[in-house]
C-alpha cells in the first residue's frame, strides 16, 4: 500500500519499468515489455499464484511480468507509522528504497501508489525525456507554479533545531516517473532517509522525497494523478474558474488519484457529500468495469463490485450516521440550544436587565 492507500488485493507499493529485449528478429510489439513490481510486507502463496494467473492473461496481450519483493519494516522502525486510515504502517516508506528491486540496467521506472487509477497508455510517461532531472510528477490538483516553504522541527539527536527548505513545485510522491540512475547519482534514499530520522514531517516520505529532489522534478500537469476526493470541495468552491479547472482536470484525468475515502472500489455512499448525498467520482465505472476482467482475482473483485452495487442503503445509513456525528461534534448543541432561547425570548432578557438595574439603584439610595 502506498501513502495510506487501500487495496482489495495486496498491502504493497506498485512499481513498473519497460523492458527492451535486444533481438533484431523479434516484431515491434516484442522489442517492449512492462516488468510489474509489488513491494510488500507479506504475500501469501494464494496471491502469489494469482499474479502468476494474471501475468499469463495478460502476456496474450502484451509482453510482461509480475514480480512480488518482501520488504522488511525493521529498516523503518525507527520512524513513526504513517496513514489516514485506522491502521496505520511503515507502506509509505517503502518508495524510498524501490530502485533497490530493480535490475541494474534500468534507466526509467514508474511508481504508483495502490489506489491510483490508470486511465491511459503509459508508454506516454516513458516516452518522457528526463534528462536533468530526478523524476516527474504532479501536485495532485489543478494548481500553477508556486513557491513552497518547509520548516521542520527537529528530532531528538537531529542535528539542527529547524530545517527549512523552498521548492517551486511540491509534488505528491503517490506518482512518480523516477529518472534511476539520476536517483542513484543523487543519493534520493540516503538524503530522505536521514531527513526523516533527523526531523519531523507532516506527510512522511513525501516531505522527505521533496527535500531529496527539490526543484529537481518535472512537472506533468494535473492531469497524471489528479486528487479524487477533493474534487468534491472543488465543486464547492466559490472560486468557480478553480471549479471547473477541476472538473475539466477530472474528465481527463490519465492517472486518477482515488485518495482518501475516494476508493474506486468503495461504495458512493461511504462518504456523502456535504448536502448528505452520494459521492460518485468519475471513473467509478472504469474501475468496475477493470476489476471483472482481472484475471486470478475475479472471485475477489467480482465480489466487490457486487457488494458495491448491492450494499448502498445499509452503507448510507451508516455513512450518514457518521457524519451527522461529525456534524454533532463540531458544533456545541447545548450551548447554542440555551442562546437560542435567549434570543427567542429577549422580553425575559430586558425584564431581568431592569429588575438588576433597579435592584442596584436602590441599594444606592
Amino acid at each position: 500500500m502506498g501513502g495510506g492507500g487501500q487495496s482489495p488485493i495486496t498491502w504493497g507499493e506498485s512499481l513498473a519499468n519497460r523492458e527492451n529485449p535486444i533481438n533484431a528478429e523479434q516484431s515491434p510489439i516484442n522489442l517492449e515489455g512492462y516488468h510489474f513490481h509489488i513491494i510488500t510486507d507479506s504475500i501469501t502463496k494464494k496471491t502469489l499464484e494469482q499474479f502468476h494467473i494474471l501475468q499469463t492473461t495478460l502476456q496474450d496481450v502484451y509482453p510482461c511480468q509480475i514480480e512480488a519483493h518482501i520488504i522488511n519494516d525493521e529498516d523503518f522502525k525507527d520512524l513513526p507509522k504513517w496513514g489516514y486510515e485506522e491502521a496505520q504502517q511503515y507502506a509509505a516508506y517503502y518508495r524510498i528504497k524501490l530502485v533497490d528491486f530493480l535490475p541494474k540496467n534500468v534507466d526509467k521506472c514508474l511508481y504508483l501508489d495502490t489506489d491510483m487509477l490508470v486511465l491511459t497508455d503509459l508508454r506516454e510517461l516513458f516516452a518522457l525525456n528526463l534528462d536533468g532531472y530526478i523524476a516527474a510528477s504532479s501536485f495532485g490538483y489543478p494548481n500553477d507554479e508556486m513557491i513552497c516553504r518547509g520548516i521542520y522541527r527537529k528530532k531528538k539527536g537531529g542535528k539542527k533545531a529547524v530545517k527549512s527548505f523552498e521548492t517551486s513545485f511540491y509534488f505528491c510522491s503517490g506518482l512518480m516517473l523516477i529518472n534511476t540512475k539520476e536517483w542513484i547519482k543523487q543519493n534520493v534514499d540516503i538524503e530522505a532517509m536521514r531527513f526523516l530520522r533527523e526531523y519531523e514531517t507532516e506527510f512522511a516520505d513525501q516531505d522527505a522525497l521533496n527535500f531529496a529532489m527539490r526543484d529537481r522534478v518535472y512537472n506533468l500537469g494535473e492531469q497524471w494523478g489528479i486528487y479524487a476526493y477533493q474534487s468534491l470541495e472543488a465543486a464547492c468552491s466559490a472560486n468557480t474558474d478553480f471549479s471547473k479547472r477541476y472538473e475539466k482536470a477530472m474528465i481527463n484525468a490519465k492517472i486518477l488519484h482515488c485518495n482518501g475515502p475516494a476508493k474506486a472500489w468503495f461504495g458512493a455512499y461511504n462518504k456523502l457529500t456535504i448536502d448528505f448525498m452520494p459521492n460518485i467520482y468519475p471513473h467509478k465505472d472504469v474501475w468496475c468495469k477493470m476489476a471483472r476482467l482481472c484475471s486470478g482475482f475475479e472471485n475477489e473483485l467480482n465480489a466487490q463490485v457486487e457488494n458495491i452495487e448491492n450494499e448502498g442503503l445499509p452503507e448510507y445509513a451508516i455513512a450518514l450516521a457518521r457524519q451527522l456525528r461529525e456534524f454533532q461534534g463540531h458544533y456545541n448543541f447545548p450551548a447554542m440550544k440555551r442562546r437560542l432561547e435567549r434570543i427567542s425570548k429577549p422580553h425575559k432578557a430586558i425584564m431581568m436587565a431592569l429588575k438588576n438595574l433597579i435592584h442596584r439603584f436602590k441599594k444606592h439610595v
